[in-house]
């Protein structure tokens, strides 16, 4: 146990030296942000509804500038640097080490949102400090709580979710190239782009038990204040069934992958 705490730990100082990369993703992810509200502004103003998919227009712009910061605090990355660890051979170190990978990955993981959740939760206080002060925006104690709850589950989803794209490289010749459009395509059916309402009832039943929504919106949707269709309870269940499916299929890979895994490099 105590050498995944290191681990945690270096995931801590790796963050906190990277600091500058992360205030720079945050900074980029400003400008797609002004380009959905100003899209949005647009489309509420051409349609002259003060509702569209079940959110007025300030409700909108809250879920925009909340889910564009909480898309950040939640992206993983470190799909990479598995790639990279299979395809030039830097798996043997952990091979050889009395060390479950799965875990050491994780530890590193989130020590790493760990360092950076107090930034997060302090972007996410002014923006909810401005939109409180505009009268569009209300908290209270019982939401925050099932927020950050959802966020940890959100967490662990996004995690478990990257790692098995990652162990594809155990099979796969060169996958580092499908990364981008994986994050791309995760990035719309989790709500990252615009909210799920959109794509109409039919496809909402559909993604309702599927692991997406509860990769983005639906800590997003709690902490805006949305009204749910279902309880959110129920919501908590199906992410905790994915962690736990996920997790069991991240393992039966790796055990698998690792009798194909050729350790060359290094």
């Amino acid at each position: 146990m105590k050498k995944y705490i290191k681990c945690f730990l270096m995931g801590i100082s790796k963050a906190t030296e990277y600091r500058f990369d992360f205030f720079s993703s945050y900074f980029g992810a400003i400008f797609p942000i002004l380009i959905q509200v100003s899209m949005w502004k647009a489309i509420y103003a051409t349609t002259g509804e003060g509702i569209l998919y079940g959110y007025t227009y300030h409700q909108m712009l809250l879920y925009t500038f909340f889910v564009g910061v909480t898309a950040k605090f939640l992206s993983t990355g470190f799909e990479w640097e598995m790639n990279d660890d299979i395809k030039n051979g830097g798996l043997n170190k952990y091979i050889v080490k009395p060390i479950n990978y799965c875990y050491y990955r994780g530890a590193c993981f989130f020590g790493e949102r760990f360092s950076l959740s107090i930034i997060f939760l302090i972007i996410l206080t002014v923006i909810s400090i401005i939109f409180g002060m505009l009268g569009y925006f209300k908290i209270d104690a019982i939401r925050i709580i099932y927020f950050i709850t959802a966020i940890v589950f959100s967490l662990i989803l996004n995690f478990t979710f990257f790692f098995i794209v990652g162990l594809s490289g155990l099979w796969l010749t060169e996958i580092s190239r499908i990364f981008p459009a994986i994050s791309v395509i995760i990035m719309v059916i989790s709500g990252g782009i615009f909210p799920l309402d959109i794509l109409g009832e039919h496809f909402n039943k559909v993604i309702l038990f599927l692991p997406v929504k509860y990769m983005l919106q639906f800590p997003v949707e709690i902490i805006t204040g949305k009204e749910m269709t279902i309880p959110i309870y129920f919501s908590f269940a199906v992410q905790i069934f994915w962690i736990v499916f996920l997790g069991s299929l991240a393992g039966i890979l790796w055990k698998k992958g690792l009798k194909k895994y050729v350790a060359v490099g290094g």
